[in-house]
């Protein structure tokens, strides 16, 4: 599966669930020959504590009845944090966003 291939499991700590990315831009860099993939931070809002490692963007081609095994991964990041009981945790997309294509 794409999470033993990673090494990770996947969070399971209350208020957690996978998320559809919103926001999501495509910039076609013409002069520079590249494509840019930004999107809005993804967050949550944890009850309860865990320790996260890893952060990972796939793209679902069968948002229908697909599984895991239809991901298709493509985007990871190290993302650190023990969850508090309490607020919201945020994964804050880099400034020039998380894809660059050339």
């Amino acid at each position: 599966t794409l999470l033993a291939a990673t090494g990770n499991t996947e969070a399971t700590f209350t208020g957690y669930s996978r998320q559809t990315l919103t926001g999501v831009t495509v910039t076609v860099d013409t002069v520079n020959n590249r494509v840019d993939v930004d999107c809005a931070d993804p967050s949550w809002s944890p009850t309860s504590a865990e320790s996260l490692v890893k952060i990972i963007f796939c793209y679902d081609p069968d948002t229908n009845t697909g599984t895991d095994a239809d991901l298709v991964p493509l985007f990871h990041d190290d993302f650190v944090v023990t969850t508090p009981t309490s607020g919201t945790v945020t994964y804050q997309v880099a400034a020039g966003g998380w894809g660059r294509a050339t």
